[in-house]
């Protein structure tokens, strides 16, 4: 009787969604995202590329040009991940396809960080302190600053292609001989 009012956990190496509707609903919300947001990004950098010439502007462009360039990353992600949850699938049965997408994943969050973080602090930076000569010197190499960002975050990511960290039959285990309260630290989102 005590085990009836126990939620059901899904394990990390179960490959196959356990409600199919509520991914499903997942999909449909990732497919109108991806329909909205691929044309507003590509009008972005068509703004940026052909009307505001951002590499003749200010520092702030260019980190703004580079944060729509990590968006699109985690949008070349949607339309897969929507494939996946519609076939009820939680993941890529695909090692290649699973490895690229988390990097990709990982690629656009620390991108995403690192790059808002930059523009809050270049923006911080021309409010408070206007007049700050040195820093004026540093925010002119900010497309080296950029460059920079994207080279320090392929190290950290490209672990992620090397290892079988959440793909799918990645985390083998004996479930018969599983602990139930260490099931339950297991379940996934």
């Amino acid at each position: 009787m005590a085990n009836a009012s126990v939620p059901t956990y899904q394990l990390i190496e179960d490959c196959e969604a356990t409600n199919k509707a509520l991914y499903k609903c997942y999909a449909a919300v990732m497919i109108v995202i991806f329909i909205l947001a691929l044309p507003l990004n590509i009008s972005v950098l068509h703004l940026f590329i052909f009307k505001l010439k951002f590499w003749k502007s200010k520092s702030n462009n260019i980190f703004l040009f580079n944060l729509v360039l990590a968006d699109i990353l985690l949008l070349f992600c949607l339309p897969i991940k929507a494939h996946n949850f519609i076939h009820g699938e939680r993941r890529s049965g695909n090692e290649t396809v699973c490895k690229a997408m988390l990097f990709m994943l990982f690629l656009n969050r620390g991108a995403s960080i690192a790059f808002l973080t930059v523009t809050s602090i270049d923006r911080y930076f021309n409010v408070v302190h206007p007049s700050r000569k040195n820093l004026l010197r540093a925010l002119k190499k900010s497309p080296q600053i950029s460059v920079l960002i994207w080279l320090l975050l392929l190290p950290l990511t490209i672990p992620t292609m090397l290892r079988n960290f959440d793909c799918c039959n990645s985390h083998k285990t004996d479930t018969d001989n599983m602990d139930p309260t260490r099931m339950k630290v297991m379940s996934v989102y």
